[in-house]
């Protein structure tokens, strides 16, 4: 009986933390996999895989306060803002009226402040495990996003008012799968009490290898 009960508690272990590690790869709104849709066209049946544009970075969750917070979005190459992607909740839930240096970027580009409390909880999600994350969303129509080239960008709170920014140029208008690196632009800034980072502060490996992808509609059948 006891090596019965031993077993059941190594395998139930075992069980939570194989679950607990893929979880660390998981980000709350975005399916990886783009859903497909069947129609019949006489004999055949065409299966159609929807458009999908993604962001993808390694997150490395710091301890202390003011940091690991981090919001992601595109803009058109006029610098018009188109959505946000993904915010990490405590920063657009409120934090940025008491920490106003807290994905200032962002804040001032959204438009945060007139945001509706529905909008701010389509787009946001708790600060996620130290791991890959990732998040985008489906391309439905044209009307959704014309194809054509966009910024995008990845902005992070290391600690205080030092950040990091992110940017790239992607192009949606091609027939095939495209991928692009973003460049990092880090601001180290001092404020009240608290001293501006170095190129050597830990802080900066928080967020690093940020990808743009775009995968187009295909049409199979």
């Amino acid at each position: 009986m006891k090596k019965l009960k031993f077993l059941l508690t190594a395998l139930l272990t075992l069980a939570f933390l194989n679950a607990c590690a893929d979880n660390q790869s998981e980000l709350t709104n975005f399916q990886p996999t783009p859903p497909t849709s069947e129609t019949e066209t006489g004999d055949a049946v065409e299966q159609r895989q929807l458009a999908s544009l993604s962001i993808t970075f390694d997150f490395e969750r710091q301890s202390g306060w003011a940091s690991n917070q981090f919001a992601v979005w595109l803009e058109d190459m006029d610098g018009n803002f188109i959505r946000t992607l993904y915010a990490t909740r405590w920063t657009a839930d409120g934090g940025y009226s008491s920490r106003d240096m807290s994905l200032s970027v962002w804040v001032e580009r959204s438009g945060l402040s007139l945001m509706s409390s529905a909008g701010v909880d389509a787009i946001t999600g708790a600060t996620p495990r130290t791991g890959p994350v990732s998040t985008g969303f489906m391309i439905e129509s044209d009307e959704e996003l014309p194809p054509g080239e966009y910024r995008f960008f990845v902005e992070g709170s290391l600690r205080w008012s030092n950040h990091v920014l992110f940017s790239g140029i992607i192009d949606t208008s091609g027939d095939f799968t495209v991928s692009v690196s973003g460049e990092a632009e880090y601001f180290f800034t001092a404020c009240d009490n608290h001293n501006a980072l170095t190129e050597d502060s830990p802080e900066n490996s928080m967020l690093r290898n940020v990808v743009a992808s775009f995968t187009p509609e295909t049409i199979a059948g």
